[in-house]
C-alpha cells in the first residue's frame, strides 16, 4: 500500500453501509474502491463526495475488481463547492461525465491535474460558475485524445460533433449545431477562461452548449450520456445562473 492523490468521481452504495467509490488516481489512473462507513473512527461521507481531491490508501490486491480502503482524507479544502447549489450540481455533472469517461484510462497526470486544479477553481469562485462548467467540459477533450477543429471556422459556420469540425451550411450531419451555438463553442474552445466567463448566456444556450460537448465527447468515445442521473443533474445546470 501507498499513498495516492486522486480525485473522486462517483459512490454507488453497498449493503452494510459500505460504498463502491470509483476515483482517478495520479499514479495509477481509474480505480475502483470500496470504502466503509466508518474509517479510524471518523465517518468517511464527507471524504468522498464527487470531484473531492483526496490522499488515499488501498490495498494493491482486489477483491472483485474492488479494492479495500485502508486511510482516505481530503488533500484539498474544497467545501465551496458542496455548500452552493450550482457548484454542487456542476460537481455531479462532472462526475456523471467523468465516471463513464474514464472507466479504463490509465496513468494521465496531466488529466489528473487539470481535474484538481478545476475543482479548486470551481470552489473559489465568486460567479460565472455555468460558463466555466462549458469550458471545462470543451477543454477537456483534449487530454482525452480528441478536440474541436478550431481552424476550421469561418463565421456563420456550424460545428459538426460527428466529426469535430465546423462546416458551411447546409448541416452535413444530424449533429450539426446551429450558427450561434457553433460560434460560442469555437470561443470556449479558443479563447481565454476570462473571456468565457464573460460571456452572457441564457437558458437556451447553456443548454446547447452542454449537449454539443456531451454529444462531441459521447461520440469520440463511444459512451452514452443517456442515464436518469446525468438528466437530473443536467436540468439543476441549466436552470442555474
Amino acid at each position: 500500500m501507498r499513498a495516492e492523490n486522486a480525485i473522486v468521481l462517483k459512490n454507488v452504495p453497498l449493503p452494510g453501509g459500505r460504498v463502491v467509490t470509483r476515483i482517478f488516481s495520479r499514479e495509477r489512473g481509474h480505480v475502483s474502491l470500496v470504502v466503509p462507513r466508518v474509517l479510524d473512527g471518523r465517518p468517511t461521507a464527507a471524504f468522498t463526495r464527487c470531484m473531492q481531491p483526496v490522499e488515499l490508501e488501498f490495498e494493491d490486491i482486489p477483491r472483485g475488481g474492488l479494492h479495500r480502503v485502508t486511510s482516505i482524507f481530503p488533500s484539498r479544502d474544497v467545501e465551496e463547492v458542496y455548500g452552493d447549489m450550482i457548484k454542487r450540481g456542476v460537481a455531479l455533472l462532472w462526475g456523471e461525465v467523468l465516471c463513464p469517461v474514464l472507466g479504463h484510462e490509465g496513468r494521465n497526470e496531466a488529466l489528473h491535474d487539470y481535474l484538481s486544479r478545476s475543482v479548486e477553481y470551481l470552489s473559489a469562485a465568486t460567479g460565472g460558475v455555468a460558463n466555466f462548467n462549458l469550458f471545462f467540459l470543451y477543454r477537456l477533450c483534449s487530454l482525452l485524445g480528441f478536440r474541436v477543429d478550431v481552424s476550421s471556422y469561418r463565421p456563420g459556420y456550424l460545428f459538426d460533433a460527428g466529426d469535430g469540425r465546423f462546416h458551411a451550411p447546409p448541416p452535413p450531419s444530424r449533429f450539426c449545431a446551429d450558427a450561434a451555438c457553433s460560434g460560442l463553442i469555437r470561443g470556449l474552445c479558443e479563447d481565454s477562461l476570462e473571456s468565457a466567463s464573460r460571456l452572457r448566456l441564457d437558458r437556451v444556450s447553456r443548454v446547447a452548449l452542454l449537449d454539443a460537448a456531451l454529444l462531441f465527447i459521447g461520440l469520440h468515445l463511444d459512451v452514452s450520456f443517456d442515464t436518469k442521473a446525468l438528466r437530473v443533474v443536467r436540468s439543476i445546470f441549466s436552470d442555474g445562473e
